[in-house]
């Protein structure tokens, strides 16, 4: 599962570098084109990214600070806080919302600029699996990633949550929760900074303003 949500994003990183460079893209007839793969853009990095903050928050936490029992428990609170919410739809992007601006404008706009079946199907492959893949993302997100967070919350307030905590266990079991995630999160930082840049080239060859999240929504 986390080997084919990678490899995905991995994919659309590479179909973005060949969709930015296209000299029609640039082209009034194209801006559509152009703000839908913003927008897409866009949806993709502020998923990953509300997912990295988390994951990081609690992988990089400072359990040498004389106020981390305090920042901990309020850390903790916060991300439950989170998860009951409806920030915890900020942690995944949405099928229908990706497949239904894809069909608006990039759609049209790919049978156009690729001349030959095997590139138009390279290319839209892509986005057609993107628009696919948001149960397995959620899947893999709520039954691996956050719950061996979860798990690691549990065990860690059960050190920290006391009179006296011994926070060098605490650290202990952060680094081992770091460690579980070697392979996760130096390719999802990879793909948010990645990604980043595509979401400003869009926009800009939209002409068009990077909103904020909020604005949105």
């Amino acid at each position: 599962m986390l080997s084919d949500s990678l490899d995905l994003f991995d994919r659309f990183i590479r179909v973005s570098k060949e969709l930015a460079n296209l000299k029609e893209l640039a082209t009034p007839r194209y801006r559509a084109c152009a703000r839908d793969l913003y927008e897409i853009s866009q949806r993709l990095l502020e998923a990953n990214e509300n997912l990295s903050k988390w994951i990081n928050r609690f992988s990089y936490f400072d359990f040498n600070s004389k106020n981390a029992r305090a920042e901990f428990l309020q850390a903790t609170k916060e991300y439950r806080t989170m998860k009951n919410g409806p920030a915890f739809q900020q942690l995944r992007f949405h099928c229908h919302d990706i497949e239904a601006i894809y069909v608006q404008h990039i759609k049209s706009g790919i049978r156009d600029w690729f001349t030959t079946k095997n590139k138009r199907y390279r290319v839209a492959s892509v986005f057609k699996k993107l628009s696919q893949h948001d149960a397995k993302m959620v899947d893999y997100v709520m039954g691996e990633l956050l719950g061996l967070l979860e798990k690691t919350l549990k065990e860690l307030e059960s050190i920290v949550d006391r009179s006296k905590p011994k926070m060098h266990k605490a650290e202990k079991v952060r680094l081992k929760f770091k460690a579980r995630l070697s392979e996760v999160t130096p390719r999802l930082e990879k793909f948010n900074s990645e990604i980043a840049k595509f979401v400003i080239e869009y926009a800009r060859i939209a002409k068009v303003p990077v909103a904020l999240a909020r604005e949105r929504n």
